[in-house]
């Protein structure tokens, strides 16, 4: 295969990756070809709009004309953006840094002036050089946020979600019907429990916030658990016609009958398995969510009807007549809580919820580490090499003059 080709393609299956949310998944990720380029757009707007803070025209022409630049350089987002030069990355970076700075240090040095002619106005100086420091700490900090987003590629995996959204909440209301009557049987009976009514009125907000972050980090540690076993399974499927299969409508689908032959799934890295895990979990708990929102809704009318303000007062051990609804939507979220982590994990071990809710997202991670083995084995492609022409042999000088 010409380099040129090879380099090319796996340059938009790289691309490809991206979009699926898993840019961790390319080989070599570097600052000047992968990062800097997808950086762009956000980097060009700093540098037009740090200059002109006060001027909202200004900065919606910088807007627009950041995100037209980058709908042209990449057609709308269908193809990835060229590699930098060497020199051209130098330059961004020198502009970023420089153009921002330059206009500081432009109001500072006014300022400075004004001072001289006029000394009440020190303190007025005193206040741009605070900002002018603050401008430079705050330009370090977007563009090392910037970096480490575009790395693991968070825009890409939002929009990812996002598009998934709806079929994910489609699989979600179509299970709420056979998940909530089997949720709401383990925990309707928590409802009634006075244990949990106490609690839940002394509680603060915020603790009740760290329980259900502590439900979601073991939804999180039941995914990575259950991620370990399944590409192991999915490891020991990877024949060549799934490969194949499995890169139709990628840019790979030209050369996958060639390469599928001598595609192995290279280990995963820890960096891969954790943007996997990002991706898995993020769906998981979109979907739980779904059921987390129908439980709360369910306790909350089901308490209002219910539960009294006598009962309610029994319960919570409360000596004065107030209001029972804030301890009950906090009982109701404790119980949604605990009904998203009972949900997420058994849909992942029980039969039947993992053939309608589970297998769907295992399909898409077969199907990306697929694509994955076959993308290596085209980086590993050995290059031809170089055909001389032969030589023209020089007659003897004897052999020549007979």
């Amino acid at each position: 295969m010409d380099p040129k080709v090879q380099a090319a393609l796996a340059r938009r299956t790289e691309w490809w990756l991206i979009h699926q949310g898993l840019p961790k998944f390319i080989a070599k990720q570097t600052l000047r070809t992968h990062t800097l380029p997808r950086m762009f757009p956000l980097l060009s707007f700093c540098v037009l709009t740090v200059p002109i803070p006060n001027d909202w025209l200004a900065l919606a022409v910088a807007t627009i004309g950041s995100a037209a630049l980058w709908l042209v350089v990449t057609r709308a987002g269908r193809r990835p953006p060229p590699v930098l030069p060497r020199w051209v990355a130098a330059l961004l970076l020198i502009t970023y840094v420089a153009v921002p700075l330059g206009a500081v240090a432009l109001e500072v040095a006014k300022d400075m002036a004004a001072v001289k002619a006029d000394t009440e106005l020190e303190s007025d100086a005193a206040v741009q050089g605070f900002f002018a420091i603050l401008a430079v700490i705050a330009l370090g900090l977007v563009f090392a946020v910037a970096n480490v987003a575009t790395r693991y590629g968070l825009v890409s995996l939002v929009l990812h979600s996002v598009r998934h959204v709806a079929g994910d909440l489609r699989n979600s209301f179509g299970l709420l019907g056979r998940a909530l009557p089997m949720l709401l049987f383990i925990v309707v009976f928590l409802f009634f429990t006075a244990d949990i009514w106490q609690l839940a009125n002394r509680i603060p907000v915020w603790r009740l916030a760290g329980i259900c972050a502590m439900f979601v980090a073991v939804t999180l540690f039941a995914i990575a658990a259950r991620l370990r076993e399944e590409i192991r399974d999915i490891e020991r499927s990877m024949a060549p016609d799934r490969l194949i299969a499995a890169c139709q409508r990628t840019p790979l689908e030209a050369v996958a009958p060639a390469l599928a032959s001598t595609a192995l799934l290279p280990p995963l890295r820890p960096s891969e398995q954790r943007n996997i895990l990002l991706i898995l979990g993020t769906r998981q708990l979109i979907r739980a969510a779904v059921v987390g929102v129908a439980v709360f809704g369910f306790f909350v009318v089901f308490g209002l009807v219910a539960v009294n303000q006598a009962t309610a007062q029994l319960w919570t051990e409360s000596t004065q007549p107030t209001s029972f609804e804030p301890a009950m939507v906090k009982v109701a979220a404790l119980l949604a809580g605990f009904s998203v982590m009972y949900f997420a994990v058994s849909s992942m071990t029980h039969s039947e919820f993992r053939q309608r809710y589970f297998a769907g997202i295992l399909d898409d991670v077969s199907r990306v580490l697929a694509v994955r083995a076959v993308y290596h084995a085209l980086l590993q492609t050995p290059e031809p090499p170089e055909t001389t022409p032969p030589r023209a042999e020089t007659p003897h000088p004897a052999t020549a003059i007979a």
